[in-house]
């Protein structure tokens, strides 16, 4: 490792961060997925990976649609004139006709139900105050306007969350619905005037001109080269996305710096992989697919369909974001919870100064989350600060044009380049991988309440064996993995080379594609994608609901609807029930999850949400009216609850068949023959 540290040079991956940044639609950026920006920016990475000396470079096709967006205005047209105020849209928002639309603006708030009380926005144009990390996302607000009949939106800032890092910041957001008006993000400065404009009484007609081209099943891009490895068929992926809302400097030009910093250093420094290294970017990460939710990630989805050889055998899978800056107190990586233990000892033994802490990958917004659920270990660095009371946090200024060059640490960004090829190449040496099954086991468990699992799931108890034993295995195999592993660098110690060891490389490979398979079956099977861009236990979710409307009808017989009724109007997407229209919430909430799912992406890989919307308003009406007798909202409740408690059994019927599937491969797992070759190699050397 010392001969690739001696050869880092970050500065040329600086060079490569700001040469990428050229490839732009605008004057002032944009490289999203299917335009000539991305299609320009992968012909070159293609070239600049075979510089370096990368193999087998490639680039592949994918498709997406894109959103071509060139500049978009507001015009003040009463009652005074002014000049035209830059805007920006969201993603997969249409455009305007070339004249634009013209019409009244009216001040809604933030944009819920109770703002539009008495104040009629039928052809209107809404001026909205937007707070999306920390209240509503923009498909909610977006879809009440449309629902109330307006026919636009202009949306502003408050004073937190995306875009308020000056008062001249624009904010481009992925909207992740159907929203079928048009919407535009105004500056802080600006969206401050016209507020304080509308609530001094004056009438304003303004005019919004947004010039996109949005284009369905593009086609758009990702490359790769490769350092092969001994083992042509294992994997180590590094990873990032080049597609980019303005320069997109740190989100996500530096990622490719990055990658291209580590294998320009691993091909110098005459590095000799076990694993074939890949070195992936692709261009469709920040959108991809209209009118869903799901419209993010779409690259990762789309590489790991096309490429299931490097899911089947991949040992590492690392993803890069944001790595020219650090706003954490300590080094901190997301990682797939069965690498857990591993990480830890990897950094543990690198001793960082500041220290360092290991997290479960518990989102899919970006691309590790997507591998990571398709069955591959995967980690990423976690630098950026979000939901935090600093100014400088990422929230404040990602997507917006305050993400570029001036943003660049060159301590921080080599660091990375350093740290992420000694960790990459820890993981290439360890003969099996270390995967340590009892964290999902245990996670699986820690969810449901024993005292209530087997009324609700007879065949609990078996399933309860069943983990039980699955542990006690999991433990063995994490144990002996490890002990093959210590012995492989003990053998290297004492001076014998690796490629002496290629015979026990090999056996372990085998046996570590059944951790691989077992990886799989876990995350297709155990794990679903939840309703905030998350991964969640499938059970889980129908569990909640039956417990919690369990709990409700107790309440409602009562006449009391009280802390179960709060629970159940705080879980998952139901907080939307109070400010929104029914119609709304069904768009956000039930089909966003549901029909809206493009099977290019997540489909199958969601369960169904209850529509809570009727009975949830009739109990709030009832209750605040002081009526106790809530006989027709019970019947109501238990039709939900008993559809959910069927969702709830065949959930847990196919998670049981699926963790035989894994008990059976777990006693097929031979370590003992290997760490028997091994410390024979010990024995007659020692000798």
């Amino acid at each position: 490792m010392e001969h690739y540290l001696q050869k880092v040079d970050s500065d040329y991956g600086f060079s490569v961060a700001k040469k990428l940044i050229s490839f732009r639609n605008t004057e002032k950026g944009f490289r999203l997925a299917g335009t000539r920006a991305e299609n320009e920016a992968a012909d070159w990475i293609a070239e600049e990976m075979k510089s370096i000396g990368l193999q087998e470079v490639t680039k592949e096709s994918l498709r997406a649609d894109s959103w071509d967006f060139r500049e978009a205005t507001v015009t003040v047209l009463s009652p005074n004139k002014s000049e035209s105020m830059e805007v920006c849209s969201f993603t997969f928002l249409e455009g305007t006709a070339p004249e634009g639309i013209t019409g009244e603006v009216v001040y809604v708030g933030d944009g819920t139900r109770g703002n539009y009380q008495g104040i009629d926005v039928k052809d209107k144009i809404v001026l909205i105050d937007t707070d999306a990390y920390y209240t509503y996302w923009y498909n909610s607000i977006f879809s009440q306007a449309e629902e109330r009949g307006a026919k636009a939106v202009i949306a502003t800032v408050m004073d937190r969350g995306p875009g308020t890092y000056t008062d001249d910041i624009i904010s481009v957001q992925d909207v992740m619905g159907v929203v079928n008006i048009p919407a535009v993000m105004m500056t802080k400065r600006d969206g401050d005037k016209l507020r304080t404009m509308l609530k001094e009484g004056k009438h304003i007609t303004v005019n919004i001109k947004a010039d996109i081209r949005l284009t369905e099943n593009a086609e758009a891009h990702y490359v790769h080269g490769k350092i092969i490895g001994r083992n042509p068929n294992r994997y180590i992926l590094v990873c990032g996305h080049y597609d980019a809302y303005w320069d997109g400097f740190q989100d996500n030009a530096t990622s490719l710096g990055a990658q291209m910093t580590i294998a320009k250093a691993m091909i110098d420094s005459g590095y000799k992989p076990e694993s074939t290294f890949v070195f992936i970017t692709n261009g469709a990460e920040e959108c991809g697919i209209k009118d869903t939710y799901f419209d993010f990630a779409t690259g990762a989805a789309a590489i790991a369909k096309q490429h299931p050889e490097w899911i089947s055998n991949m040992a590492l899978f690392n993803n890069f974001e944001n790595p020219a800056i650090d706003q954490t107190d300590k080094f901190k990586v997301a990682v797939t919870g069965s690498y857990e233990k591993a990480f830890d000892s990897v950094l543990s033994k690198l001793e960082l100064d500041n220290g360092h802490a290991v997290f479960p990958t518990r989102i899919v917004g970006s691309d590790d989350g997507i591998f990571n659920k398709a069955g591959a270990p995967t980690y990423m660095r976690i630098s950026a600060s979000f939901g935090e009371e600093n100014p400088e946090a990422m929230e404040n200024y990602d997507h917006t044009q305050y993400d570029n060059v001036d943003r660049y640490d060159p301590e921080v960004f080599d660091f990375n380049n350093r740290i992420h090829g000694i960790i990459d190449m820890s993981f290439d040496s360890m003969p099996v991988l270390p995967f340590d099954f009892t964290w999902d086991v245990e996670n699986y468990m820690n969810f449901m309440d024993e005292n209530i699992a087997e009324s609700l799931y007879p065949a609990y108890p078996e399933l309860k064996v069943l983990l039980e034993s699955i542990n006690e295995k999991a433990v063995k195999c994490y144990n002996r993995a490890i002990e093959v592993n210590r012995l492989t660098e003990r053998i290297k110690a004492i001076g014998i080379d690796k490629e002496s060891l290629s015979g026990v490389y090999d056996q372990a490979w085998e046996q570590s594609r059944i951790l691989l398979k077992i990886n799989r079956i876990i995350h297709k099977e155990i794990y679903k994608f939840g309703p905030f861009s998350n991964v969640i236990i499938g059970y889980v979710q129908p569990y909640e609901y039956v417990r919690v409307l369990d709990a409700l009808a107790e309440e409602l017989k009562s006449g009391s609807p009280a802390a179960a009724f709060t629970e159940l109007c705080e879980l998952d997407n139901n907080f939307l029930i109070e400010d929104f229209d029914k119609r709304v919430y069904e768009k956000v909430a039930i089909e966003a999850f549901d029909s809206s799912i493009p099977e290019s992406w997540g489909y199958g890989e969601t369960l169904p949400f209850p529509d809570l919307y009727d009975v949830v308003t009739a109990i709030e009406y009832k209750k605040n009216s002081g009526e106790t007798n809530f006989s027709g909202e019970i019947l109501e409740v238990k039709a939900i609850r008993d559809s959910q408690h069927d969702i709830l059994k065949k959930t847990m019927d196919r998670e049981k068949e699926a963790f035989y599937d894994v008990a059976k491969l777990l006693d097929t797992i031979d370590f003992e023959s290997i760490i028997a070759i091994e410390k024979k190699i010990i024995e007659e050397t020692e000798e």
